[in-house]
Formats: structure tokens, sequence, C-alpha cells
């Protein structure tokens, strides 16, 4: 929602097409964010050993910088409207994305339990969103501020990047997990058993001499 607000005022600039659009999608945005925000605040009160569990979860705690990341791009769409509430919103945002990067950061260092193959695009989500402090920290004076943050978010982009990629290369396409109890491994298992015993067979065969049977001979000796 905040990328199509923002998406309708740039338009309105570039293309001469109606503000009104961006204007009215601004407070839609903003009330579906606060709608969410208490929906898992509420969650976070009666749940709390799910929400625990998506902060260990190496997919779901990429996602918790979202909060602050809808700060931020919530801040970008206001500040054509209202730059004292925008401000506010954006140096919210900073804090509170700041804080959880360091605290991601940390699980992905000191937790053994991740391994390559948990890494996926979500992963881009907490240390690549930095780049947005910059689209209203600039404007807003702050721009040694927003170099610190833009840095970091190019270089984590380029080291996640390299290591998806090679997640993703085609060869490796056919690659993946099998669960060594489950009924694939042991299909797996037998046909890899099978295709040895046929190796084995074909090695110590020896070739067959055909030899008559007595009706075959006598049925000679009497032609004979």
């Amino acid at each position: 929602m905040a990328g199509l607000t923002i998406a309708w005022q740039k338009a309105g600039q570039v293309l001469n097409l109606p503000a009104v659009f961006g204007q009215l999608l601004a407070p839609l945005t903003v009330a579906t964010f606060v709608t969410l925000l208490l929906f898992y605040s509420l969650k976070m009160v009666r749940y709390r050993q799910a929400v625990n569990a998506e902060l260990h979860n190496p997919v779901k705690l990429n996602f918790f910088p979202a909060i602050s990341i809808s700060l931020l791009l919530i801040s970008i769409a206001l500040l054509p409207l209202s730059e004292p509430l925008a401000h506010g919103l954006w140096l919210t945002g900073v804090i509170l994305h700041f804080v959880i990067t360091l605290y991601v950061m940390r699980v992905w260092i000191h937790h053994e339990h991740f391994e390559i193959h948990h890494i996926n695009p979500a992963w881009f989500i907490p240390v690549v969103g930095n780049v947005l402090i910059p689209i209203a920290g600039s404007p807003l004076g702050y721009h040694e501020i927003s170099w610190f943050f833009f840095s970091i978010g190019m270089v984590f982009w380029i080291v996640l990047f390299t290591i998806i990629f090679n997640r993703c290369q085609p060869w490796r396409a056919k690659r993946r997990l099998v669960d060594p109890s489950s009924r694939e491994a042991a299909l797996f298992s037998r046909r890899a058993l099978r295709q040895r015993e046929n190796k084995v067979g074909l090695r110590t065969r020896r070739p067959v001499i055909w030899e008559p049977s007595t009706e075959q001979q006598r049925a000679c000796e009497v032609v004979a």
C-alpha cells in the first residue's frame, strides 16, 4: 500500500496525473498499517510462545523488520503532505530498524542451527531495507545518517545476493535434501541397491554354452 501510494505521488509529478489518488491512498495506507499492528500486538500479548518461535525461525525472523520498513515507507508517503509527521515516523522507523537489524545479524552469527539451505530472498529484508532510509532522510537533512544506512544495505546486498544466487544455480536445481526416514529415501536406496546388483551381475555373469538335450541327441543318432 505504501509503495502504491508513493508510485501515484510520483506519477502525479512526472506524468501530470491527478494527485488525488496519492492523497486518498496515504490515509488508507496508515489505517491499514495501524490495523495490522494492533492485531499483531494482540498476538504478542495472547500468544507469546508463537511469537517467540517466530523470532527463532530462520525464515519468519526476517519478516519482523517489515514493521520498521513500513514506518519508513509511510514517512516517505507522508513527506509531501505533512513533514513534521513524516519526520517523527522516520526517526521512529530508523531507530527501530537499526535495533532489529542488529538483532537479526546477531542471530545469523551466533546460531549454529542455521544452514545454507535456510537462506532465501526474505533475508534481504532486515539488512537491505536500510537503503530506504536515505529516501526521506536526505530531504529531512540527515545526510550522514543516510549514507551510513545506505552503505550497510549495499554491502549486505552484495553478500546476500552472492549466496542466494549460488543456491539458485540451474545445475543445482535437481539437488535437494531428502529425509532419511521418509519413503522417498527408501525408494532411492532400493533403486541404488538394484542398480549395484545389476552391475555386479553383469561383471560376474559367464557366457551360456548351448548343450543339446537327450531327445535332440537321440534324433541326431537316428539321422546319422
